[in-house]
């Protein structure tokens, strides 16, 4: 049976880790919106990348220039976080 996680990424801020409002991954703004940004399967585990993501940069990563710097960064996270839990 598959595991699903659902990985978050946030800026660091001063709200409680699990609350329902971030900081925006790329501008810092506090927000409750957010996007899937991708799914990884590895062993049994489901990797779920969910991005808090404010309007105005959603809009920003529309250009093909500002999508690579976020997704970059994206991918950065990514393969540090699968490298440091094990899979």
């Amino acid at each position: 049976m598959k595991i699903l996680r659902e990985v978050y990424l946030r800026n660091e801020s001063h709200l409680p880790e699990y609350g329902w409002l971030q900081s925006c991954w790329t501008c810092d703004i506090i927000t409750s919106r957010t996007i899937e940004y991708k799914k990884i399967t590895e062993g049994k585990n489901i990797y779920k990348f969910i991005v808090y993501l404010c309007p105005a940069c959603k809009k920003k990563i529309k250009e093909k220039e500002n999508y690579k710097k976020f997704s970059n960064s994206c991918e950065e996270f990514i393969e540090e976080y699968l490298d440091t839990c094990g899979t």
